[in-house]
């Protein structure tokens, strides 16, 4: 209840100064991006001025001292996720005012490393930007949150501050999802945030049903792969936007669908992305598909220089 409390207080204070110093860098940014005569200078001086800032840190670090030439990125070396796990506290910076976080290890052995604890400001302003090409609002807009909460039999949660509702992933049965169907509509839910899986199964459940909320005009996914059958049912047969982007734990590389298109679009201010082919030559011929490398400027504390995230896009 005093969490509640201390949530439903701070929801009353600006956002900027309630989600912290990164979210309102990030924030300037964007303002003055968007303020700029010549956008696509604004973004090539931003990237030149980040790139070197990123190898500057990268170079106080046992792993990249021997690596780096100079502060052109190109002339990097790739390196993936054996590379890091293998270097240790050797490609660490800092673990001051750090978190340790761990990836999955499906494909391997699980990905530990430090990284910011302010990050989560700079992730927010970014992502919600993201989000504002279908209309949402980060000081005004309520999401139904569908993902990994497990509510220990509640039938949600609330946060005020971010202005969610979780509801429990883990028993989406009939009855349940009824519920949140219910819920959505009495508080008049414009976006539903949810894993594709999850999105895909409350929409089986409105088309069935025939109960889907009018209210809600956006589906916001990510974290999984999102499949053909999934788009059309909530596109197509259900007329709601399926609004997904590409992300990963490492935050290096964050791309949205566009407005009216529905490729991904990577954001120049997060991290800096490339496409590169087997030679390790960047893709620049549409049609050609190459694997997603990022160097990110978010985390100072674990610097990742030209890594290969294991993913792979085609170029548009």
């Amino acid at each position: 209840m005093i969490k509640l409390f201390v949530f439903y207080m701070a929801s009353y204070l600006p956002k900027s100064f309630v989600y912290g110093r990164s979210f309102r860098k990030a924030k300037s940014v964007h303002s003055k991006f968007e303020a700029a005569t010549c956008k696509e200078n604004f973004v090539a001086k931003f990237t030149e001025i980040n790139i070197i800032k990123s190898l500057e840190v990268a170079t106080r670090t046992h792993f990249y001292r021997a690596r780096l030439v100079g502060n052109i990125l190109a002339k990097q070396q790739l390196i993936d996720k054996d590379d890091v796990v293998s270097a240790g506290d050797e490609i660490v910076r800092s673990k001051l005012m750090a978190d340790l976080i761990t990836t999955g290890g499906t494909s391997g052995k699980p990905l530990a490393f430090h990284i910011n604890k302010d990050r989560k400001g700079v992730e927010w302003y970014w992502m919600t930007a993201g989000w504002a090409k279908v209309g949402f609002d980060y000081k005004k807009s309520w999401r139904a949150v569908l993902r990994n909460q497990s509510l220990n039999g509640k039938m949600y949660e609330v946060n005020p501050l971010l202005k969610e509702v979780y509801f429990d992933n883990y028993r989406l049965e009939d009855d349940y999802l009824e519920f949140v169907t219910e819920e959505i509509k009495r508080r008049s839910i414009v976006f539903v945030h949810a894993y594709p899986s999850a999105a895909y199964t409350l929409a089986l459940h409105w088309k069935k049903n025939g109960n889907a909320p009018g209210c809600v005009k956006t589906f916001l996914c990510g974290s999984e792969n999102v499949f053909p059958q999934q788009k059309n049912l909530i596109q197509n047969e259900l007329g709601k936007r399926m609004f997904t982007w590409f992300g990963h734990s490492e935050k290096l590389i964050l791309a949205h669908e566009g407005e009216t298109c529905e490729n991904y679009h990577s954001n120049p201010f997060y991290g800096c992305t490339e496409i590169i082919n087997e030679s390790g030559e960047a893709v620049t011929v549409k049609g050609e598909f190459g694997e997603l490398v990022g160097t990110g400027y978010i985390n100072t504390k674990t610097p990742f220089i030209r890594y290969r995230t294991g993913d792979f896009a085609e170029y548009v």
